[in-house]
């Protein structure tokens, strides 16, 4: 969230879910000894590619942002903890774990690590109803339901192909920030949909 706060919201997204198969691959290289497929590979820079293109074309990006490169480097590192998280679920499946029990394991411990920063900095998140509403539809949307699912696609899927099956997120995103927010999307930003897509 520092990362979308700090490079934009389409940037923040676009570098942390672009990278993260790369990270998620590097990781099941060198600690599998993992083959990748040249598929994997053409489908993973096309859609890094279009990711890229994507946070790149929004208005606001470029040195003139003071915050810009803090944003990305925060983005690189929560793409790395995206596709190690979604490793340690996979592994945990893979040893017979049900997906609900991997996740929730990776998520109970992912909060420990959390609360003290919840406790020294969330309190602005609790003062008002639409904060805490905010909240329960994260916890709940978000969080519960989709990574329930996603912890079931690891079944048969490894997290390298897992992650690199969310680079339709940020496409989501673009559609629904064109038809429910009226945000629309450059030609640029179009191209890198096409390619994600295409991915």
């Amino acid at each position: 969230y520092t990362s979308m706060h700090d490079a934009g919201v389409a940037v923040g997204v676009s570098v942390t879910i672009g990278v993260s198969p790369i990270f998620a691959a590097m990781i099941e290289r060198m600690v599998n000894g993992r083959r990748l497929t040249r598929g994997w590979a053409i489908a993973t820079v096309l859609g890094a590619l279009g990711i890229g293109i994507m946070g790149m074309s929004v208005r606001g990006f470029g040195p003139g942002h003071p915050f810009i490169a803090m944003g990305i480097v925060l983005g690189l590192a929560a793409g790395a903890a995206y596709a190690t998280y979604s490793w340690a679920a996979s592994r945990l499946i893979a040893a017979g774990e049900s997906p609900q029990g991997a996740m929730g394991a990776v998520f109970g411990l992912a909060a420990l690590w959390l609360i003290p920063l919840a406790v020294a900095t969330g309190g602005p998140l609790l003062r008002t109803a639409d904060s805490l509403g905010i909240i329960c539809y994260l916890a709940v949307g978000p969080m519960l339901v989709g990574y329930t699912l996603f912890g079931r696609g690891l079944r048969t899927n490894s997290a390298s192909v897992a992650t690199t099956l969310s680079l339709v997120e940020p496409v989501v995103a673009a559609a629904l920030s064109e038809i429910l927010l009226g945000q629309r999307l450059n030609g640029p930003a179009w191209i890198g949909v096409a390619l994600i897509a295409v991915s």
